[in-house]
């Protein structure tokens, strides 16, 4: 059903930076784009992860390796902002965290 097309050594390596993408990601996204934008820069972050993944790896660059690796990566981003990236640096009412300052730094587009 889900086969993540990696050895179990550099699918752990995988998942391992794919728990720091939310950083890079914050890095990307746009203070001045809609939430739906952003989102959709998540999402191109995590597959163009997926493709030098499967690039760095030497398996085949195609549609049967690509899905799998990108859900995982978006998966496992997900999850690591929801349990912590989002908490860091976070106000009581979990607004203005570590992700919202660092999109506002380093946002060209601005509200």
């Amino acid at each position: 059903m889900f086969d993540i097309p990696l050895d179990p050594q550099q699918g752990a390596a995988f998942l391992l930076i794919a728990l720091i993408l939310p950083v890079v990601i914050a890095l990307v996204k746009q203070s001045g784009f809609s939430t739906q934008v952003n989102s959709i820069i998540a999402l191109i972050v995590y597959a163009a992860f997926a493709a030098v993944g499967i690039l760095v790896s030497g398996i085949e660059l195609k549609y049967e390796n690509l899905v799998p690796l990108a859900i995982a990566a978006a998966l496992a981003g997900r999850l690591a902002y929801g349990m912590f990236w989002s908490k860091i640096g976070a106000s009581p009412d979990g607004t203005n965290g570590l992700d919202a300052r660092i999109t506002a730094k380093t946002s060209v587009i601005k509200p």
